[in-house]
């Protein structure tokens, strides 16, 4: 059997039923708490860019907020997400059970896609999810104007492949935003990408550190010469982090 490029969206209904990785206002629920509130400063954190009659490509929705927001905006977004057969990666420190990890991360995951598609229904969206993988996305889904890479790349193995998928899709703006660390910036603003994880710290789930120049870089060597650079305020919980945000284009 075939697998269909577009996930069926699930009938959701219940909160109890959903994680909720942003904080997202919902027709018929009211605000529900996320673990990131990006709604303070929307606009900034999507570089300003233009949505309006747009087909967007997205990777990693989580619970779909940037999606929903871009629609909202005139745009039309396939998200890319996590299926069953999905292997997180997994920072290879010894004695780590690897697979219950990933499973672990793959079964959790299930209740922020559930929020994803509670929140769908309630907003009568179009977006459409492709359950599958950031490292091979299927040129099958098409060609979109505006590519949008938000806090992922952190959290993979080869952070590269996965901007190289979704660039290669994309014919007009590619759109990547991470956490700011001005301390990895280095002299003459040399492009650095700093392993995260240590024997020290133990950290499993998270990569990498980048510099701004990387990724001002990387969207030059991936097609997108013109670069702008941009920052704001975004809250994890309650605790106040800057971020940038690269925006490339062809």
């Amino acid at each position: 059997m075939t697998k269909s490029l577009y996930a069926k969206p699930l009938d959701v209904k219940r909160l109890d039923d959903c994680y909720f990785y942003h904080t997202m206002d919902i027709p018929g629920y009211g605000r529900v708490d996320g673990e990131w509130d990006l709604t303070k400063a929307t606009s900034e954190y999507l570089g300003n860019v233009d949505f309006k009659g747009k087909r967007i490509l997205e990777v990693g929705p989580a619970s779909g907020y940037l999606a929903f927001e871009m629609e909202k905006r005139g745009g039309s977004v396939v998200s890319v997400d996590v299926d069953d057969d999905f292997v997180f990666d997994v920072v290879p420190f010894p004695g780590l059970d690897h697979k219950a990890l990933s499973d672990g991360f793959v079964g959790a995951q299930k209740k922020v896609q559930n929020g994803y598609w509670l929140t769908h229904k309630a907003l009568n969206s179009k977006n459409q999810v492709h359950y599958g993988s950031g490292y091979k996305i299927p040129a099958e889904l098409g060609k979109f104007e505006i590519g949008l890479l938000a806090s992922i790349l952190l959290h993979n193995a080869n952070p590269i492949k996965i901007a190289e998928q979704v660039a290669r899709l994309t014919t007009d703006k590619l759109i990547i935003v991470d956490l700011c660390h001005g301390e990895i910036e280095g002299a003459g603003n040399i492009p650095t990408i700093q392993l995260y994880p240590s024997a020290e710290n133990g950290i499993w789930h998270t990569w990498w550190r980048f510099s701004e120049s990387f990724f001002v870089e990387l969207l030059k060597i991936l097609g997108f010469p013109k670069v702008t650079v941009t920052r704001s305020t975004q809250y994890y919980k309650i605790y106040p982090f800057t971020l940038h945000t690269i925006v490339g284009e062809r």
